[in-house]
């Protein structure tokens, strides 16, 4: 395929689509330069004992998933949350509440201290995650309770009635 009609047909689908964000992240840019560029990329990745990904020729990096992973339930009183932290300590933790958001922190240390690692896809360190609650809570009646890796966490719900309003 001509290279000419592919950059022809790039700026066609981005009048259409309205920003290039979306045709940028299905062609790589050096894909559609001359094949020099290529190869000097696919020596670089020789020399630093590196393997690209096939289509962009770039570095494959691990997804950034949100850690801790949580589930959040409703029932008609109450609002829950279950977070999922295997290995962490029950002092290596902090809950916090704040207006309409839920901060969890921790620490998640190395179960066998001094080791040599030689594959690791758990996550080790200090982590944090902010929660934003999608309604009304009654701060005061929280409760978490940790067991078995779950930190369960619930929290009243304030059911409001609907309050009529004068139409003038």
């Amino acid at each position: 395929m001509d290279v000419d009609k592919i950059r022809q047909w790039l700026q066609f689908a981005q009048q259409i689509q309205g920003s290039g964000d979306f045709w940028n992240s299905i062609f790589d840019k050096d894909f559609v330069n001359s094949n020099g560029q290529q190869q000097q990329q696919q020596q670089h990745y020789q020399m630093n004992n590196q393997t690209p990904h096939p289509f962009t020729m770039e570095q494959p990096t691990a997804p950034k998933d949100p850690f801790p992973l949580v589930d959040i339930l409703a029932d008609e009183q109450f609002l829950y949350i279950i977070a999922a932290l295997p290995g962490v300590a029950k002092e290596d933790l902090n809950l916090a509440v704040t207006n309409d958001t839920v901060i969890l922190k921790g620490i998640i240390k190395p179960l066998i201290p001094n080791t040599h690692t030689i594959t690791a896809e758990r996550k080790y360190g200090p982590f944090e995650r902010a929660i934003k609650l999608t309604e009304s809570i009654d701060a005061s009646k929280i409760k978490a309770k940790y067991m078995n890796g779950l930190l369960i966490v619930s929290f009243e719900r304030i059911i409001r009635n609907a309050e009529p309003i004068d139409i003038e």
